[in-house]
């Protein structure tokens, strides 16, 4: 992790530089984009969704774990000034694939496949983006949500689901706004 943190300076010092001076941006805390970074390694992901750009910095740590497995991060903004600020801060990043829409409109067009998911979008859509994209999950697939200790009344209906759902072995991680770690095993 230093030795990323130290060839990436620059545009980690202007995530933390966007943060402070620009009001909603919600990126994750630096202990769950590490842990991000690691389960992609662990999983050895190689196609990857995430839902909720923001600035990218969480893209970022994604992308960076990605480029060790031979991956590459789907990533969707529905804001315009968020989409174009990631799009800016990633812009030597090969390996990431940016959509500027909603989410809702566009996951059913995305392939199958999937073996790791992030969610970190508006929090009442957590649960049907996790539908339309259930099915496109391969065994095996890590599903994370974030912000389920910090948002629970609005993420109750998704973690409700997971929590049920035979599909999916999960935990709660109380690891900053909380995480929601899901292992997708199959029907």
């Amino acid at each position: 992790m230093e030795k990323i943190k130290q060839q990436n300076k620059e545009i980690l010092a202007r995530f933390a530089e966007q943060k402070a001076s620009i009001h909603r941006l919600w990126n994750i805390e630096e202990e769950s984009a590490h842990l991000l970074f690691m389960l992609v390694l662990i999983r050895q992901a190689k196609y990857i969704v995430e839902i909720g750009t923001s600035n990218g910095y969480s893209t970022f740590w994604l992308a960076a774990a990605a480029e060790r497995t031979g991956g590459t991060v789907h990533t969707i903004e529905v804001d315009d000034q968020r989409f174009n600020l990631a799009k800016a801060n990633l812009k030597n990043m090969e390996n990431i694939r940016q959509y500027n829409a909603k989410a809702e409109d566009i996951l059913a067009d995305f392939a199958a496949g999937i073996d790791f998911l992030f969610i970190d979008a508006g929090k009442p859509g957590y649960r049907e983006y996790l539908a339309l994209l259930e099915a496109k999950l391969t065994p095996g697939a890590v599903v994370i949500a974030d912000n389920i200790c910090s948002h629970p009344e609005t993420t109750a209906p998704y973690r409700k689901y997971i929590e049920n759902n035979t599909a999916f072995y999960s935990q709660v991680i109380h690891l900053n706004a909380g995480l929601q770690l899901a292992f997708f095993r199959r029907r």
